[in-house]
């Protein structure tokens, strides 16, 4: 998938038209690199509100949307970072929410592992790190609530709770969340409430 996309997006970038024995950029098309990327990301928002609006639990359908939601989540981060989409707030409250677990299944944990095992090759860990900065910078608080998608990816992850000395380890160390200024946006985030 991600390298057919990838061809769709090295071809219709920069369309081209044979004239002759030279190829030469087709530009009355009026169609390029940034009406690629508003291709891509209309369709991943209308992928992606159609999985935010199934709220179904039951035990069939549960499970499966729990996996495309996941699975849509991090092609949207992949996809965001690898071609530097242009995502609004809006966007990132939206992709928070695909990225958000809810209760696990034990095959729904299964799928994760396999999804984890298929993306290890694509910086995931690296993208989610980028992503959260840019949601703190936005004051975006619902990333907080994909930190255990990161804790799957952390070369150390696993969905079991392994046991932690607190006392030997940094705070950011303990909760998986190096690399991150989460005491500076939690200490900022009393300090507002403080003044309201």
């Amino acid at each position: 998938f991600l390298q057919q996309l990838r061809q769709f997006y090295l071809v219709n970038r920069t369309p081209m038209v044979c004239e002759g024995r030279k190829p030469r950029e087709w530009t009355d098309l009026e169609f390029g690199e940034t009406q690629v990327k508003q291709l891509i990301l209309d369709h991943l928002r209308e992928k992606a509100c159609q999985l935010l609006h199934q709220n179904s639990t039951t035990s069939s359908s549960y499970n499966t949307v729990v996996q495309n939601k996941l699975g849509l989540a991090l092609i949207i981060l992949l996809l965001g970072e690898i071609y530097r989409l242009p995502a609004s707030k809006s966007d990132q409250t939206q992709l928070c929410r695909l990225l958000c677990l809810e209760t696990l299944r034990a095959d729904v944990v299964n799928e994760i592992h396999s999804v984890k095992d298929l993306l290890s090759e694509l910086r995931v860990e690296q993208c989610l790190i980028i992503f959260y900065h840019h949601c703190i910078e936005e004051e975006i608080h619902e990333w907080l609530c994909t930190i255990p998608v990161r804790h799957l990816f952390n070369a150390s992850g696993d969905i079991a709770c392994a046991p932690v000395n607190s006392l030997l380890e940094s705070e950011e160390r303990w909760a998986g969340l190096e690399g991150l200024p989460f005491a500076e946006y939690r200490d900022k985030q009393r300090y507002s409430n403080k003044k309201v």
